[in-house]
Order: structure tokens, then C-alpha cells, then sequence
């Protein structure tokens, strides 16, 4: 059934399994630098995932969302390839 309680847990659940992907795949990115002590040349990307996932939680918090922050989080991925670029 399509009610506000199955909605908004299915959320919920998309949006903890997309930070626990970006945070695992992070972890494991740096954990294989420091390891092989490989020189560092990734800073902006680092940044990027961060600043998306800080905003992402920023919003996940909020009790009620709005229409407009789909189109915030919708954005997000091309102001993050530009903050990389």
C-alpha cells in the first residue's frame, strides 16, 4: 500500500543505504592510500562525496520535505562533478 508511514520509511532506507555505500567505499579508498602509501591527489573528490553526504543527511533530517529538495538533492550530483572538475 502506498501510505505516508511506507513511503517515508522506504526513504529512510534509501537514503541510510546510499551514505553507508559512499561512507564504506570512502573508508575502504583511504584505507587502501594509507596502506600503499600512495600519494595523495584526491582532495576534491574526498570533498565532494562529503559536502553530498553532509547535505543529504542536512535534509534526512528534516521531519517534513518539500518538493524543492528533491530538486536541491537532484542538483547535487552535477555541482558535485563541477566541484571536482
Amino acid at each position: 500500500k502506498k501510505t505516508r508511514h511506507s513511503i517515508t520509511i522506504s526513504l529512510s532506507t534509501l537514503e541510510g543505504a546510499a551514505c553507508m555505500n559512499n561512507t564504506f567505499c570512502l573508508a575502504i579508498f583511504m584505507a587502501l592510500v594509507a596502506f600503499n602509501r600512495l600519494a595523495w591527489h584526491f582532495t576534491a573528490e574526498t570533498l565532494a562525496i562529503l559536502v553530498v553526504e553532509v547535505t543529504v543527511a542536512g535534509f534526512a533530517r528534516a521531519r517534513v520535505l518539500r518538493g524543492w529538495t528533491s530538486l536541491v538533492v537532484l542538483a547535487l550530483f552535477p555541482a558535485s562533478i563541477a566541484l571536482v572538475a
